[in-house]
Order: structure tokens, then sequence, then C-alpha cells
């Protein structure tokens, strides 16, 4: 049995698979522990295979007084609902393999933080607020003693930073969990994750400086690092870099990491990832931002449009309303803010991204201007000089000089402080 679980996790499924089927005809009259241990193991190499319907009829074959080994096939349930997109079903195959968990002669810190990494995912995608609360409380109480779950203790403190910024709006927490991530990385490359999510907090904080350090920072270390031997989670990191690369006006750097990102794919059957839809989504909306930077309006619009349907679909809340944001930019439509508020109404006023529908245009001359034009007007309230909007935006000063003007004109006014008192009469922006 032993070494038929070994094959498997070597990537040698077939071989892995063949044993064990043959172990499983033998063992009849074994202990119900001992076959439930085989079905487990049977369950994974069809899982590697994706062969979902087989690995669910293999834990089938599982005793639910298998101790440990029955709540490892609730984790195994709760990977097969992700694998289907059914993440609400994997989110309680979690939770009750937690459950067990807490009931087992054995302990599996592994398995414990395992479940515990994924559903904090789940829960800062699909943006539910209850289940935050179970990760909470698990994570206080898991042992991270163990080497070889600090790769989940960094992504919950990653989740923790999103989750303290656009879901709570706890800025401070979020800016503490971002430096904890980065000083508790595993990696390298996990190192760069960690500041391209300090970057994106600094960014979504309109803290122009201090976005673009962390992502100078990432991108500085990134260039030290060797994408080909990047092993697992690692090889998101380009992808997660591109885009805050794209964010901070260094386009053509981020197309160059998108492509290196491209080119070292990611295929471990062993990883639920491979083939996710999500996977899909992110890496559209990541095509956007890219597309956006270079003024590839069209493209952008197809790629976010693409990453919204993915995202809808399967009910990842946040980043469908990520992406309906920036489409609704491009596109001025009022039903993709609609869906972005119907969406988050639930989250607290003072989350990142309740302000960000709070502050979608209504004003008529406001949703006229082009995209590009209300990021302009977006800087110039907030007293940028157009020297430095035109260093945020990665445009010449006379690009930007031309913008400017432009939105003068649209608002019937000769300088900035016209400017603002129009918009303080228009109730566009309110008194300090």
């Amino acid at each position: 049995m032993l070494t038929g679980a070994a094959l498997i996790r070597r990537n040698d499924v077939k071989r892995g698979l063949a044993l064990l089927n043959a172990l499983q005809d033998e063992a009849q009259d074994a202990h119900p522990t001992i076959q439930s241990e085989i079905a487990l193991n049977r369950a994974l190499g069809h899982f590697c295979r994706r062969e979902v319907d087989a690995a669910d009829r293999a834990l089938d074959h599982v005793a639910t007084s298998a101790d440990i080994i029955y709540a490892r096939a609730l984790e195994y349930r709760g990977w097969i609902a992700c694998t289907r997109t059914k993440y609400a079903l994997a989110a309680s195959y979690f939770q009750a393999a937690l459950d067990n968990l807490d009931a087992c002669k054995h302990y599996d810190r592994y398995l414990e933080a395992n479940c515990t990494q994924v559903l904090a995912t789940l829960s800062v995608e699909r943006l539910d607020l209850d289940l935050w609360h179970v990760v909470v409380a698990r994570r206080a109480k898991i042992d991270w003693s163990a080497r070889d779950i600090q790769r989940h203790r960094f992504w919950l403190a990653l989740c923790a930073a999103a989750y303290a910024y656009e879901i709570d709006g706890n800025e401070l927490t979020a800016v503490t969990e971002a430096r904890h991530a980065e000083a508790i990385a595993p990696t390298a490359a996990a190192r760069v994750e960690a500041l391209c999510r300090r970057a994106a907090t600094a960014g979504s904080a309109e803290e122009p400086l201090g976005q673009r350090d962390h992502t100078g920072a990432a991108y500085d270390l990134f260039a030290t690092l060797d994408p080909a031997k990047f092993e697992n989670y690692d090889k998101f990191v380009p992808l997660i870099l591109a885009k805050e690369l794209a964010l901070a006006g260094r386009v053509e750097e981020a197309h160059n990491v998108y492509d290196t990102y491209k080119a070292h794919p990611l295929t471990s059957p062993l990883l639920a990832v491979t083939g996710d839809p999500t996977r899909h989504g992110f890496e559209k909306l990541i095509e956007g931002f890219l597309a956006e930077g270079s003024g590839k309006r069209t493209d952008a619009h197809h790629a976010y449009l693409d990453s919204f349907l993915t995202f809808r679909r399967i009910d990842y809340k946040r980043r469908a309303v990520h992406a309906a944001l920036r489409l609704g930019w491009l596109l001025n439509e009022p039903e993709l803010f609609d869906y972005a508020d119907k969406t988050t109404r639930h989250l607290p006023a003072r989350s990142w991204l309740r302000q960000q529908i709070e502050s979608m245009p209504t004003d008529v001359i406001v949703r006229s201007l082009s995209p590009s034009r209300r990021d302009v007007l977006q800087l110039l309230c907030l007293g940028m000089t157009v020297e430095e909007i035109a260093t945020r935006r990665g445009r010449s000063s006379k690009t930007i000089a031309n913008t400017v003007t432009v939105i003068y004109r649209a608002f019937n006014v000769r300088n900035r402080a016209e400017l603002l008192t129009e918009l303080l009469r228009r109730g566009i922006i309110k008194p300090a």
C-alpha cells in the first residue's frame, strides 16, 4: 500500500493505481481501517488523473470509524468539489474535515493547515464573512512549528491582508499582515508575492510612493531568480508581479514578466489549480490590466469580460467584482456597476470594495469621460501635479496636460480651482 501511494505522489499514477486496485481486491477481509486507507490512496490516484467520479466512488469505501483516514477523505471530497467548481459544497467538506480532526486520536497538522488555507481562500474570494471567522479561530489554534506547513502559514497571512483591506476595511491589520507574510515567506519567490501584496495594499490606500517602492523591490528580487526552477504555487508569482507592474505604469516590464509566466506552465497533477477556471479567470484579468496599460481598450474589454464571466459563473465574487469595475469603467455600463453593488452590499461601508462602488460616477459629465480621463480627474482631485500624474501613469507631461485641458473643457472651467469648485457644486467631491 505504501509503495502504491508513493508511486502516485511521484507522478507514476498508472503503476500506483494498478498496485492499489490489486491490493483492494486482496484486502476484502482486512481491518476496515486498512481497507479505508487503500481506498483513500486510490481516490488520490484517480484525482491526479482528473477522474473525479472514480475518486468519489473510491472514497465511498472509507469507513466513518477510520479516525484520521476519514477526516482526510472529507478533505479529498472538498478538493473534488473544488474541481467541479462547487465551492460552497467544498467549504462544507473542508469544515467537516476539521471538525472530525478535532475528534481524532491522531493529530495531522498538515491536514489542518491545508483545510484552513483553502477555507481562507474561499472566504475571501466568495466574500463570506462567516466563513472567515471560522478561519481566524482555526488559524489561532494551529501549531506552526512543523516545517512542511510554512507555505500554508504564509498564504493565510496573504489572505488576511486581502480580507482586512478589501473586505473589512481595516488598513492597519492589512499592512501588518502583508508585512508578516513577507517576513515568513518560505521561498524567495514567495517573498516577491508578499511584496506584491504590500504594493497592492499601498495602491488601494492611494499611496503611490509606497506602491512603487514595493513593486520595485518585488521586481528587483524577481530579476535575481530563475523561474524555470519554481515549484508548485511559486509558478503563479510572475502572474501576480505582472499585475502590480501594470498598475504601477511599468507596462513593458509587466509584459515581459507575464511572458515568463506563460513560458513555465503549472501542470502538477497533485494541485487542484491545474485546469482550474479560477486560474483562467485570473490570467484574463491580468491580460486586461496589461492591455489597458498599453492603451489597447478593445483587448482590455475582451479580457476583462472573459474574466468577469468566468468568475461570476463559479461565484468567485471578489474577483468578479474586480473585473466588473474595470470593465464598467471601460464601457460605462450601469449593469456592471449594479452587479458590483449588489454583490458587495453586505460588506462594511469602510471596506475598499464598498468605497470603490460608492465612488462610482453618477454625474453625466464624469461618465462621458474616457476611463483614462476619469483616472486623471481623480488624481487632479487628490492634488497631484501634471508631472506627478505623468509619472504615476507612465505618460509624458504633455500628454497629461492635454488630458487636463480636455477635462477643463468638459466642465466648462479654466483652471483647477474652478474645476474643484464645479465638482463640489455637482456633489462629485465633498469638502475636506
